[in-house]
């Protein structure tokens, strides 16, 4: 506000003192030309005004005497001559400049901040924002969708033009590598409000909300297991909320290199959120054929909405129950999912252990122990462990043992990343030695990396934790 006053009042400043310096001071009262500002003292033969004659000669014909020698003009004609010659103010006109460039630099620094902040895609032609919504560059191509979104919500688009956009969405949104952008599923879902998007088109959106990807660590060790993930990523949707909606999975069949192999039975329920979750469907693929192997993955999907959710971290819970139907369920639907591993060729390697005992001290404060139990049973003990890993200097894996004396009991694997947090669990059953006071091992495992699907370097070291404060439950009744 305070800068276009200032521009505006220095501005006139400016050219007032212009003006001035230009028009310049009276020095004399000369007879002057008014086209070409000649001295016509001695040419013109009428007196000064001040002395009381007339500054129009009587006008004689063919009589040169009445032009001016330098322009030829008339100076019988009225206002053909004026009197005083004029000197420009130099002071006057050097002011004139310094206020007009301060002005001009005030005025362009507002200019330009209304610029910046000036949206102007609220004036540009909608043809203009759809070649721009296919941009290359994200920020042009987000900002010229959300123009379009508000312009489809306002029902400012043509059909047709609203039409192909819906059907670019959907392109877009089937392309798993594609970049994704709220705006596009925004389009869709005010087609769908507004009723006249078909029941295809409809059900190929739900379907393409979810984004699976099958997942299985690739090159493995010749001779073992590996496991098949089901990697469920942010929802490829408008930007509402999509809390709102669960995705249930469960597993129909599992194919390795055209045969079906045996896979985890159970229902899947995904809530969208931060974060990239993961179901394994299987973990024990063989991996006995060395060279590149097929996996071929199907389930049955459907897409349920719920309660109202609050904003957090994506969540994936598992249950051998299937669940009830609802009558927000879409339809279900049917996908296959394929991806493709190597097998190493007998005695190679997947997994390189590095020896670094510079990192020994920042990865044990890495690792803390969240709790540390054992249940006494007739049986013998359980023991169970929490493990939080975070962020360590490298990466880790590991096989958790709790030692006592000269005995190790095997707990459980893990692993953890420097740009993560992992937590874990580790249990044995029926243990027959005390392990109240034992401490707890990780050593660096080949065969926890493996748990990874892009582990290929670890530490190769053990951590110690001596100080484990192990919580006991007695058993209640008399045994």
């Amino acid at each position: 506000m305070m800068l276009w006053i200032a521009f505006f009042l220095l501005f006139a400043l400016a050219l007032t003192t212009l003006f001035l310096g230009l028009r310049g001071k009276r020095v004399n009262d000369h007879p002057i030309c008014r086209k070409c500002k000649f001295d016509l003292v001695g040419v013109y033969a009428a007196e000064n005004k001040a002395t009381g004659a007339t500054d129009v000669p009587p006008v004689v014909a063919n009589d040169n005497s009445n032009r001016c020698p330098e322009c030829g003009r008339d100076l019988s004609r009225k206002r053909s001559v004026r009197f005083g010659a004029r000197r420009k103010r130099p002071f006057h006109l050097s002011t004139a400049a310094a206020l007009l460039f301060l002005s001009i630099g005030i005025g362009g620094a507002w200019g330009w901040g209304r610029a910046n902040t000036f949206n102007w895609n609220t004036i540009k032609p909608t043809w203009w924002l759809v070649i721009e919504a296919d941009s290359a560059d994200t920020a042009i191509s987000g900002a010229a969708l959300d123009e379009l979104v508000l312009r489809a919500a306002k029902q400012e688009l043509l059909r047709g033009t609203h039409e192909r956009l819906v059907q670019r969405a959907l392109t877009i949104q089937a392309d798993p590598i594609a970049n994704w952008h709220t705006s596009w599923g925004d389009l869709v879902e005010i087609a769908m409000s507004q009723d006249w998007l078909s029941d295809d088109d409809t059900l190929a959106y739900i379907k393409n909300v979810p984004g699976i990807m099958a997942r299985v660590r690739s090159p493995v060790v010749h001779g073992g297991v590996t496991s098949l993930s089901f990697v469920f990523a942010p929802y490829r949707a408008g930007s509402g909320d999509h809390r709102a909606y669960q995705l249930l999975g469960e597993p129909l069949e599992l194919r390795l290199n055209g045969e079906v192999v045996p896979h985890q039975t159970g229902y899947a329920s995904f809530s969208p959120g931060r974060g990239t979750p993961s179901w394994a469907m299987s973990d024990v693929l063989p991996t006995t054929m060395p060279g590149d192997n097929t996996v071929d993955a199907t389930m049955q999907l459907r897409l349920r909405r719920t309660a109202r959710m609050g904003p957090g971290g994506a969540g994936i819970g598992i249950s051998d129950i299937p669940p009830e139907p609802s009558e927000t369920d879409s339809k279900p639907w049917t996908v296959t999912l394929s991806t493709t591993f190597t097998v190493l060729e007998p005695g190679e390697s997947d997994v390189t252990l590095i020896a670094a005992p510079q990192h020994a001290d920042a990865i044990r404060n890495s690792i803390r122990i969240d709790r540390a139990h054992i249940e006494r049973t007739p049986e013998g003990d359980t023991v169970q462990i929490s493990v939080m890993i975070s962020q360590p200097p490298i990466d880790v894996a590991f096989q958790i043992l709790a030692r006592k004396g000269d005995v190790e009991v095997p707990l459980g694997l893990c692993h953890g990343g420097p740009n993560a947090s992992m937590g874990t669990g580790g249990r044995a059953t029926e243990v027959d030695i005390d392990l109240n006071g034992a401490q707890l091992i990780f050593r660096g495992s080949a065969a926890a990396a493996r748990r990874s699907h892009t582990m290929r370097e670890i530490w190769d070291g053990e951590i110690v934790i001596d100080d484990v404060v192990w919580e006991i439950e007695e058993p209640q009744d008399e045994w």
